[in-house]
């Protein structure tokens, strides 16, 4: 259902349960602006409780650019006036062969199979349990279950800005990006498509298609 913003703020101020969808929030950090759209919020008046985000992917380890993107949206709810004290930043793996053609359909999927009702139940479940154990170092609380895997985080503000500051490093060119491990990455890469990386672990999907224009490379990738 949508919603006018004045509706979700007085549904707020009546201290209601709100289940925020792919709504966008915003902030600066060093006078950089930093935008996200998380795919869902879980909201009990003015408190976040649970940031969820979804990924499709073979691999359900929890990555470190999975727990940044976690950690950055529970920023991002704290910037913006948000209680953020017993907020759980949550990355749901889900196997690709539930994937979805865009990203408007996700929730859609999601919510017809079933798994949103039964993944926002198991991340109820879990925040009961992180606030009885203490858990530090981005170190998350890991359930699998119904095909799907879920880490749960503690939101902490330092380490969010650790992450921020780690990240702005890298964008603006104050260190070298750090290579994947991964082969499977180096294969649906369009920089390595260009031949534009020295660290490749595996040769391009030949399905890439290569142009050169005026001195620049187009990379069209087989997806596309």
């Amino acid at each position: 259902m949508t919603i006018t913003e004045n509706e979700f703020e007085r549904a707020l101020k009546q201290k209601k349960k709100v289940l925020l969808q792919e709504s966008r929030f915003e902030a600066t950090f060093d006078s950089v602006r930093i935008v996200g759209v998380p795919d869902l919020i879980e909201f009990h008046g003015q408190r976040g409780l649970l940031v969820l985000e979804f990924k499709f992917s073979g691999r359900s380890r929890p990555f470190i650019d999975r727990y940044v993107q976690a950690q950055l949206y529970g920023w991002l709810l704290q910037r913006n006036g948000f209680d953020v004290t017993r907020l759980v930043c949550a990355v749901c793996v889900i196997p690709h062969v539930y994937g979805v053609i865009s990203r408007s359909s996700k929730l859609e999927m999601l919510t017809e199979r079933g798994f949103l009702e039964d993944i926002t139940a198991a991340c109820t479940t879990a925040r009961k349990k992180m606030s009885q154990h203490p858990m530090t170092n981005g170190k998350p609380l890991t359930m699998a279950e119904g095909g799907w895997t879920l880490h749960l985080y503690r939101y902490e503000e330092s380490a969010a800005e650790i992450l921020l500051r780690w990240s702005f490093e890298y964008w603006f060119g104050n260190r070298e990006p750090m290579p994947t491990k991964n082969p499977a990455k180096c294969r649906s890469c369009p920089f390595n498509a260009a031949g534009a990386c020295n660290s490749t672990l595996h040769s391009p999907d030949a399905g890439f298609k290569i142009r050169r224009r005026k001195g620049l490379i187009i990379v069209q990738a087989p997806w596309c």
